[in-house]
């Protein structure tokens, strides 16, 4: 009888350790992905329709989380030359510049290593403290990319990823306090493209949402700029489609256009 209480003790401890370990800082939001990045939303940029960066509003003494969904490609175009990648790290501190004090970020995986291809996160969470000025803070993230030949260190947005992450910090009690800013997208844009699986070795397919119906162009060009494949495509409003089977392209990056005479749109695709 005496060793029930302590039975139901351990109990208690290993059921709290197992669900501790099934906790994780943020969960990864695939409905975002698209091929051109590695960190989404991919940051601000004017004239991309992806590029909405962070669209939370933060407040002072008020509790903000964010979530970015990371994605590390199997391939990295530096300087023109394609580098294989096994995934990539951050610090589990410091990784991240210009925080407001009070927030600080957290991983999933919890070491904040991430394996190439495999959906992860990094969550930005916390209270920002009344020590902090408002106004726009400017974030940087910084990661190591894992080759087989070594490390590079690269920083998010960057030069491979152009635009900027800016977080909107207002008083408290501000009317915005924990809102969704409106969707920051180019007002000229009507669609969005990517392209999947990507990197790809033999065949990709092109996925288009269109908010209206277009007749465009695809063309596809090397790093040169010569372009090696361009067809006619007629699109519809809503999802659209294209396999692109017998393209016939050697390894390297490529970079792919769609257009006509209002618009167009270019995203980067890698052939290993």
């Amino acid at each position: 009888m005496k060793l029930r209480p302590f039975l139901l003790l351990l109990l208690c401890i290993v059921t709290w350790t197992l669900e501790a370990q099934d906790e994780v800082a943020c969960l990864p939001d695939t409905t975002i992905i698209d091929s051109a990045g590695a960190i989404f939303p991919r940051p601000f940029l004017p004239g991309d329709s992806l590029g909405i960066g962070i669209t939370k509003v933060a407040c002072i003494n008020e509790p903000f989380q964010f979530v970015f969904t990371i994605v590390i490609p199997s391939f990295v175009d530096i300087g023109g030359i394609p580098f294989a990648l096994n995934g990539a790290r951050a610090e589990t501190t410091g990784a991240v510049d210009s925080l407001p004090i009070g927030l600080i970020y957290e991983c999933n995986p919890g070491d904040c290593t991430y394996n190439a291809l495999e959906p992860s996160c990094l969550v930005l969470t916390g209270t920002p403290s009344p020590e902090n000025d408002t106004g726009v803070y400017n974030l940087t993230l910084n990661f190591v990319l894992l080759t087989n030949i070594g490390s590079i260190g690269v920083t998010f947005p960057g030069a491979q990823f152009p635009g900027n992450y800016l977080l909107k910090l207002l008083p408290e009690d501000s009317p915005e306090c924990g809102k969704v800013m409106a969707n920051r997208k180019h007002p000229g844009a009507t669609m969005d493209i990517y392209n999947a699986p990507n990197p790809f070795k033999e065949s990709t397919t092109l996925y288009l949402h269109l908010r209206k119906p277009e007749n465009m162009q695809l063309r596809i060009s090397d790093m040169t700029g010569r372009t090696v494949e361009e067809f006619p495509i007629q699109l519809q409003t809503g999802p659209n489609i294209l396999p692109l089977n017998d393209l016939n392209l050697g390894a390297g990056m490529y970079i792919y256009t769609l257009y006509n005479q209002s618009e167009r749109v270019t995203r980067k695709m890698m052939v290993y």
